[in-house]
């Protein structure tokens, strides 16, 4: 049942810092940024400002860690 909700979704990163998601058909408009020493991502929009540290990176992997849940974005070059 997840699969289905998380069906469409998707996190978009521009290069302008511009950060655009939609989840559970929920759309979301931000600003990001990379924190200090390029080690964590920051999320900023008009209610919050979420800091994720960055775990790994790669071309096609990025895991960001926030507190002690873990959130796992793997892209992929498919439209």
């Amino acid at each position: 049942m997840t699969k289905e909700l998380m069906n469409g979704s998707y996190y978009q990163f521009s290069s302008k810092g511009k950060f655009k998601i939609m989840i559970f058909f929920i759309k979301l408009k931000a600003n990001w940024e990379f924190g200090p020493d390029n080690k964590s991502v920051v999320i900023i929009n008009d209610e919050s400002k979420d800091v994720w540290e960055i775990s790994k990176i790669s071309d096609s992997e990025l895991i960001l860690l926030k507190g002690t849940s873990e959130e796992k974005w793997i892209w992929s070059t498919e439209k």
